[in-house]
């Protein structure tokens, strides 16, 4: 069941590997992941200068936006994974152990909570490989003369002259591939860790309320389910040490981007400057372009469920105020 995830997830070289079985591939790790974060950030960057250099343009800087967000988010995964490596490691080796050392009610418990995790996971990575194959060959699917990068990017002005664009078309598909592969391998090991932690606690439930006062062993086996809490508690820590800056970094860059694109689209504010600016004087439809200046005054918005505006605004009252909610929370623990 695991070894599509555990396939991409080495891929990337982030699978934490068994040295003696694999020497090799433990030795080259280190360059491995050098040369992704060379190849992510080069193409990161790359794709961050695509949207300056298309600045103006809503669609073009959208586009550009959300593909430079995967790849930052990319960098930002590898990054987290290789800090954290030791923890990651305890992480996969007590779900291996979980899963081949425990008794068959603890092992049906993990079925149970677990194998829709490992479904939606191979269903993911094999959406992302699709999605992936559909930005290499797009370029080449348009029917038309124009020159396009799979992953978009400014590299410099001449790149879509031969034989630059070729070599560049080549390297985002390497840089593509592995910096995309990071989605497919880091969502799908996360959700398996989040859904195994889940069932490690809801094994140590079914087996408290299986405690009987009548039962001579009753001190044994509220023991044994203390040691499960403790290693549910220990394994879950660990898991939010490795996923809490992921799930930050994803928040931030996502709420980012709705709120970038709600605020292209509040441009029609600028309608009522544009009338103002046309040469209007002496014209016979004054009337009509006082109507269009009024409507201009109530811009076209994205909400978030008509609760508040998408806007840079909004974003920034939301950070503040999550930041006010840990501070006082912090606080009165404390107390």
């Amino acid at each position: 069941m695991v070894r599509p995830i555990e396939l991409v997830n080495r891929l990337i070289s982030i699978w934490p590997l068994e040295v003696n079985k694999h020497p090799i591939e433990s030795q080259m790790r280190p360059f491995h992941r050098v040369l992704m974060f060379i190849l992510v950030s080069i193409l990161s960057t790359a794709v961050t200068a695509d949207v300056i250099h298309h600045w103006g343009s809503m669609h073009e800087v959208t586009e550009c936006a959300l593909i430079a967000s995967a790849f930052y988010l990319s960098t930002l995964r590898l990054a987290v994974y290789t800090i954290h490596e030791e923890e990651l490691k305890y992480v996969v080796d007590t779900m291996r152990s979980d899963w081949f050392e425990s008794c068959k009610e603890d092992i049906a418990m993990f079925k149970k909570k677990c194998l829709f995790g490992f479904q939606l996971a191979k269903h993911f990575i094999v959406t992302v490989v699709v999605a992936l194959t559909v930005f290499i060959l797009a370029p080449g699917l348009q029917g038309t003369d124009e020159r396009v990068l799979p992953f978009r990017g400014y590299f410099f002005q001449n790149q879509m002259n031969s034989p630059y664009y070729e070599y560049l078309y080549a390297f985002e598909i390497i840089a593509g591939l592995l910096g995309g592969s990071t989605i497919s391998a880091a969502t799908s090991l996360n959700l398996l860790i989040v859904m195994h932690g889940a069932a490690k606690f809801s094994i140590v439930r079914e087996k408290l309320k299986s405690l009987k006062s009548d039962d001579i062993n009753i001190k044994d086996h509220l023991a044994n389910c203390v040691r499960l809490h403790q290693d549910a508690i220990l394994f879950a820590d660990r898991a939010e040490n490795i996923i809490n800056i992921l799930a930050l970094g994803q928040f931030v860059i996502s709420t980012g981007l709705v709120c970038f694109a709600g605020f292209q689209i509040t441009s029609s504010e600028a309608i009522g400057e544009s009338v103002y600016e046309s040469d209007w004087v002496g014209g016979d439809y004054t009337q009509n372009m006082n109507i269009i200046m009024l409507r201009s005054i109530a811009p076209n918005k994205i909400t978030a469920g008509k609760f508040y505006d998408m806007s840079l605004k909004s974003f920034a009252s939301v950070l503040s105020t999550s930041f006010t909610y840990f501070t006082v929370l912090q606080a009165v623990n404390d107390e």
